[in-house]
């Protein structure tokens, strides 16, 4: 599911314009991805219906449609960087999604996340245990930004199934 929920939130990305929700042609295609990894039966549908729950999440929510906007400057999703990490070792880093911010000038990070808290857990835990989660990783996007020229850097994870912006503090 979270495969194909990052190509679909590749695939809106680079829509002039977002639609309201996700389309029968966009199911029937995200119902194909999912077979292709090897989902049938029971289990691809419910797959199609996460997908679809994920994606109508992020549509319907202001900060999921800031994120996938076509109108920023310097927009990639998946965007494929290779830098120099620590102790030279050569890395090689997809980012889910990257804009500068037109109103602010600043350079963002997201990572797509398809989690969401269990029923007994409070929202704010669960965003903070991922965020500490996924520290490392964004600290390695940011560092390869940064070695391209970038200047302020933000990161956040964003979580599709339940639309929310969680902005992390990568400070030392």
């Amino acid at each position: 599911v979270g495969t194909v929920v990052h190509l679909a939130l590749e695939q809106l990305s680079l829509l002039e314009h977002l639609p309201v929700s996700c389309q029968g042609a966009d199911l029937d295609r995200w119902k194909m991805a999912l077979r292709r990894l090897g989902l049938c039966g029971e289990s691809l549908q419910q797959a199609v219906d996460a997908v679809a729950h994920n994606v109508d999440t992020a549509l319907a929510d202001p900060q999921g449609r800031w994120i996938l906007s076509s109108q920023h400057v310097s927009a990639h999703s998946e965007y494929a960087v290779s830098c120099t990490g620590s102790a030279g070792r050569v890395m090689d880093l997809v980012i889910d999604r990257t804009f500068v911010d037109r109103a602010s000038g600043d350079c963002w990070i997201v990572d797509y996340k398809t989690s969401r808290p269990q029923p007994d857990d409070a929202l704010q835990g669960f965003l903070a245990r991922e965020a500490e989660h996924y520290r490392e990783q964004l600290l390695s996007y940011r560092d390869a930004l940064a070695q391209l020229g970038a200047a302020t850097i933000r990161c956040a994870l964003y979580f599709s199934a339940i639309g929310e912006f969680y902005e992390l503090s990568l400070e030392a």
